[in-house]
């Protein structure tokens, strides 16, 4: 007598034995590859996702998981993370699986998984983990038992989710809204329609339609229309070839992707290379449409305090605002460059037959008289370090550059932190800090922004900021005068980082500290962990940031 599907199902799940080998615990400062074929070749991963959102590479294809769901891994399955939330803490178990009769078998089908990604409640399986991880500990015959009778718990609790009948997404609209974000950041991966609706919780056919109703196109038509984009500016701004233009957007073959960019651009990716090649159009700080060229040879810059992003890029100036040339690592790099004043004076300016002017906010003001002169471009100094070089790498055309150094950077910082961390992690792991700078009129202020010093202080890897001060601090401004009758409510912290200008002696503002009112008092000054530095240290810029890294280290000891 033939067996119906629900019979069939049953009797291959009777058949499998399930042993778990081993799990552990992947957080956000934890990346990992997840490469079943290095381990056991018949090993099977499943992926937990508790808190946080992921996301995920299983063979090339793309997955954003939130919370409370799971991956299924087959043994020939490799997975990457390519980003956990900070928030992020899911687990992977590594086990085996068994059919009794050695018949094989296709485990995500036999449980019932059209892909293998599933949604997940994780107030049980929470309890069953805790289990798991104390009996992982223990390796007699008894708790290994347990150590199964668990993790067959877990697989028991899993799919009687799966068997019941899924939850659709609270908001569909929100869903949908999240998925075009994901596109948006990831349309250059290879990402099916299939994988965006099941992020949604949508049956395919309602995520299409109301996709579609939100942006006017099709998913596919949408993802299209943001690779050549992308694929425009590429060919704009770039020396990118045809073939990397393709393979940077999304398209493995050139073929394909020129058709496509002619389909919508009416020219092939050749033609509109050349035909964008000179120029390009580029909304700047004021929100005007500037016309500049694509490849300036001769960059004129007015803003002194980020002077050195530029040249952390190697970007030759011909012309600056020089009041940096008195720091070491500036003079050497400036030594061919113009000085212009401040504020700029255009006839300097004229003088040097400039391609581009880049004009900081307060220099913007000029702006109709220095852009008589050359194509000039108002730019944001007060912008954030990242969002300061991505804009200047378009602007100049060395996009790959910018994107090297951010990543490069990012990682020393992290690797400086982690040995700090590895030489004094009771100090950094609980320790607080203060930033303050002491100026010449004897008054001490916090800064009040992530700028700089503190930028660096405050990394999440760092010192933590007393919970008290984050409640009382300022909302508005850089820095913040605090009343000498009020130190104590603003100086917390058992570290304090004191920023003091080079034209006064740092001996001298210790000295005319120790007679203020209270600062003898304070934990940090009474533990001798009252740190005095040159406030050159707190620029912001590229250069300067990158020197602090080395510097750092060295200003403190446990």
């Amino acid at each position: 007598m033939a067996l119906n599907k629900t019979e069939k199902k049953n009797s291959e799940l009777r058949s499998l034995s399930y042993f778990l080998n081993s799990i552990r615990q992947i957080t956000s400062d934890k990346p990992a590859l997840i490469n079943n074929t290095v381990s056991r070749p018949a090993e099977y991963r499943l992926l937990l996702i508790i808190k946080g959102h992921v996301e995920l590479s299983v063979n090339r294809q793309q997955y954003l998981a939130g919370h409370q769901s799971y991956f299924l891994l087959a043994p020939t399955q490799t997975a990457e993370l390519e980003r956990v939330s900070e928030e992020g803490l899911l687990y992977e178990l590594a086990f085996e699986v068994e059919h009794r009769r050695g018949e094989t078998f296709h485990l995500a089908k036999v449980w019932g998984m059209e892909l293998n990604y599933g949604e997940c409640s994780v107030s049980k399986i929470l309890e069953i983990i805790e289990n798991l991880l104390q009996y992982s500990t223990v390796h007699d015959d008894l708790t290994w038992l347990k150590y199964q009778q668990q993790f067959l718990a877990l697989l028991g609790e899993l799919l009687e989710q799966l068997t019941a009948q899924p939850v659709p997404a609270a908001d569909p609209k929100a869903a949908i809204i999240d998925t075009i974000s994901f596109l948006q950041a990831n349309f250059h991966k290879d990402i099916t329609v299939q994988q965006l609706a099941a992020m949604s919780k949508l049956p395919r056919w309602q995520f299409c339609r109301m996709f579609k109703r939100l942006t006017g196109q099709t998913p596919i038509d949408y993802m299209t229309a943001l690779r050549i984009e992308q694929a425009k500016e590429l060919l704009t701004v770039s020396t990118m070839r045809v073939w990397e233009v393709a393979h940077q957007v999304g398209y493995m073959d050139e073929q394909y992707f020129s058709r496509r960019f002619r389909r919508i651009t009416g020219l092939t990716p050749s033609q509109y290379s050349q035909l964008h090649s000179t120029e390009q159009c580029i909304k700047d700080w004021r929100g005007r449409q500037i016309l500049i060229p694509t490849h300036p040879q001769r960059i004129v810059y007015d803003d002194a305090s980020t002077l050195g992003d530029l040249l952390a890029l190697h970007v030759p100036l011909v012309g600056a605002d020089l009041r940096q040339h008195h720091v070491d690592w500036f003079r050497a790099r400036l030594k061919d460059t113009q000085e212009i004043g401040f504020p700029a004076i255009p006839d300097k300016i004229r003088a040097l037959h400039p391609d581009l002017v880049l004009l900081s906010r307060y220099g913007s003001e000029q702006y109709e008289q220095i852009a008589s002169i050359a194509p000039t471009f108002t730019f944001n100094e007060y912008a954030p370090l990242s969002q300061r070089l991505h804009k200047l790498a378009h602007i100049l055309g060395i996009k790959q550059e910018a994107h090297a150094w951010l990543d490069e950077y990012e990682q020393q910082i992290e690797q400086m932190w982690r040995e700090l961390r590895e030489l004094h992690s009771q100090q950094t792991d609980t320790e607080t800090a203060v930033v303050l700078f002491y100026d010449h009129n004897q008054r001490l202020y916090l800064l009040n922004r992530m700028w700089g010093l503190a930028k660096l202080v405050y990394h999440p890897l760092g010192f933590r900021m007393d919970p008290r001060l984050q409640m009382v601090r300022p909302n508005m401004g850089r820095y913040f005068c605090i009343p000498p009758e009020q130190l104590e409510d603003y100086v917390m912290g058992d570290r304090l980082f004191v920023l003091v200008r080079p034209a006064r002696n740092i001996s001298a503002a210790q000295a005319a500290l120790r007679q203020l009112s209270g600062w003898n008092e304070l934990p940090a000054v009474q533990a001798n962990k009252v740190h005095f530095l040159d406030c050159v240290w707190n620029s912001d810029d590229g250069l300067t940031s990158n020197l602090l890294l080395k510097h750092f280290p060295h200003l403190w000891t446990p």
